[in-house]
């Protein structure tokens, strides 16, 4: 443990590569065999009752999506900041509201089936442990965590409740994602030979994400979960590197990524969080590239919106919750709304503890690469 009680980092080799060859993440398996998401069985009787931790700008979109499922209650949430926490309530019409984590579970453990998670990522093994340890279903924001220690640590809680476990990887509920991931694996691409992967955030993000996490494990491991997915493998090497910290006092800028795998596949991730303010808060997107072809999943947005009084509006139609109609839509209601029929059919997700686990490991690869400008081997 580290001075202020956090997990030690997963320990690493850092000796200088000898003929080319890279230092090893060590990290042996956990010991902790989980189905995916933890146990499954029976469900709870309708309506599923659910809280939220956390209300900043992941855990309001999760509380809303909850409110917006016929199948829910929303009946808690919970944050350290009042007034957000108050503006919630009302929004939500939610009155029971906790600015105490483990005091909410405490007082509402009867009274409750879900857990969903969104706070700063050192919480996130913590909460998601003491949720899991009086047996309630857990949808956890990623990362899972902030070392490997934490996560196999969540990973043996889970293993003994009766709750489950799912990591909010949305891309994996993104309609475009998942065609793509269908293209490639029905060979019409042939092999797959490259990925090339983007995610460029506007600067609002330095100046508050970068507050308690970086771009590896805020924006990038999302495209490394992706390229896992489309793949259905694992790099063995991988390396990073990044521009230093302009924007924000602690973290890079702007990194580039390099994924390289047994079989000659590689893969690239450009990630950055500097677009102008006046820009769309997130630019992304995924190239496949095959021996036979090429699949694009380009950028987010399909709509732009010019009107005299806001400008030019680009509004996020695939990720985040959006009313379109009188629906909310979009990748992350979509994955609420899964992890409410896995909580209600007893099923595990589609996207669980030990992907949430895989990608953590290979993002903090990366991180390890970019500090010691080496690049860094992966052993599973």
């Amino acid at each position: 443990m580290d001075t202020e009680g956090r997990a030690d980092p997963p320990r690493r080799c850092h000796s200088e590569p000898q003929g080319g060859v890279a230092p090893t993440l060590v990290d042996p398996q956990p010991s902790v065999q989980v189905a995916e998401g933890g146990q499954a069985g029976v469900g709870p009787p309708l309506p599923v009752r659910a809280c939220v931790i956390g209300l900043g700008e992941f855990g309001l979109p999760h509380a809303r999506a909850y409110r917006e499922n016929p199948r829910v209650d929303l009946v808690a949430l919970c944050d350290i900041r009042k007034r957000p926490l108050r503006e919630a309530g009302r929004e939500l019409s939610v009155g029971r509201l906790y600015e105490d984590y483990s005091e909410m579970l405490e007082a509402e453990k009867n009274n409750i089936d879900v857990v969903s998670v969104a706070t700063p990522d050192e919480s996130h093994a913590e909460i998601a442990s003491a949720a899991l340890g009086i047996n309630k279903h857990v949808f956890l924001e990623k990362p899972m965590c902030r070392t490997l220690r934490e996560a196999d640590r969540t990973l043996e809680e889970a293993s003994r409740s009766r709750g489950m476990l799912m990591v909010d990887f949305i891309l994996r509920f993104d309609p475009r994602y998942i065609r793509a991931r269908e293209i490639a694996a029905s060979g019409e691409l042939g092999r797959i030979i490259a990925l090339h992967a983007r995610r460029h955030a506007s600067s609002e993000f330095a100046r508050t994400h970068g507050k308690f996490s970086n771009l590896f494990l805020s924006s990038a491991v999302h495209d490394i979960d992706a390229i896992l997915w489309m793949t259905s493998a694992k790099p063995v090497r991988v390396y990073a590197t990044g521009n230093g910290s302009l924007l924000n006092e602690k973290f890079d800028d702007a990194i580039l990524c390099i994924l390289e795998f047994d079989e000659g596949t590689i893969a690239s991730i450009d990630s950055n969080w500097v677009l102008p303010l006046h820009a769309p808060r997130l630019e992304s997107g995924l190239r496949i590239v095959g021996t036979k072809g090429v699949v694009d999943v380009a950028g987010d947005q399909g709509l732009t919106e010019v009107t005299a009084g806001a400008g030019v509006v680009v509004p996020d139609l695939s990720l985040r919750p959006i009313v379109v109609g009188d629906t909310l839509e979009g990748a992350l209601k979509r994955a609420i709304d899964h992890f409410v029929t896995c909580v209600l059919e007893g099923k595990g997700p589609s996207v669980g503890p030990l992907e949430g686990r895989d990608a953590l490991k290979v993002a903090l690869a990366l991180e390890e690469s970019a500090r010691s400008h080496k690049p860094v081997r992966l052993d599973w």
